[in-house]
């Protein structure tokens, strides 16, 4: 199962608290909370959350939606933006941090909840698919087989794909009786 850690940033106290019930009712660590976009970003150099749900409006100074661009641009950290505000500016400012949500205030736990899970379980998917970029396998793949050389994965991935013996051994620049 994926970590379930979540930063909160808003600069209201009592939602701020609202939210750290609902979150922790559901069975999530809150690992803090900021109340500035600033101190959001020390928090999260610091703890890591692997999501922030972020206010929007954070009165003086940076604001969430660009709190949410340096998150996710520095430390690649997703948002949940939770807003009063509803207008296509916002939106479409919003847009712009790539979040895994949008909730309007006044909030609903469920609706919190099922969007939180939703958002954890894309994380977990774009991290398998960026393991794809990075290894050349589709998710799960090196996992299926962990005791194969990086040779035999190779071969292994091809024949997965309905290579002949000619064709892989063509492929991987190694011979037939490699492959087989």
């Amino acid at each position: 199962m994926p970590s379930r850690n979540i930063m909160i940033v808003d600069d209201d106290l009592s939602m701020t608290l609202n939210l750290e019930e609902i979150l922790t009712n559901g069975g999530y660590e809150v690992v803090g909370s900021a109340h500035t976009g600033e101190a959001a970003l020390e928090m999260a150099r610091r703890y890591h959350p692997d999501l922030v749900i972020m206010d929007i409006n954070l009165g003086r100074g940076m604001d969430g939606i660009e709190a949410a661009g340096q998150l996710l641009d520095e430390l690649k950290i997703p948002c949940i933006f939770i807003s009063g505000h509803d207008n296509h500016d916002f939106i479409e400012r919003a847009k712009e941090c790539r979040p895994l949500g949008y909730i309007l205030k006044p909030v609903n736990d469920r609706q919190i909840l099922a969007d939180i899970e939703i958002a954890l379980s894309e994380i977990e998917a774009r991290k398998k698919w960026e393991d794809f970029f990075v290894t050349g396998y589709p998710p799960g793949f090196i996992e299926k087989y962990p005791d194969l050389t990086p040779t035999e994965l190779r071969v292994a991935y091809q024949i997965s794909n309905e290579k002949t013996t000619k064709e892989v051994a063509e492929a991987l620049s190694i011979s037939e009786t490699t492959v087989q």
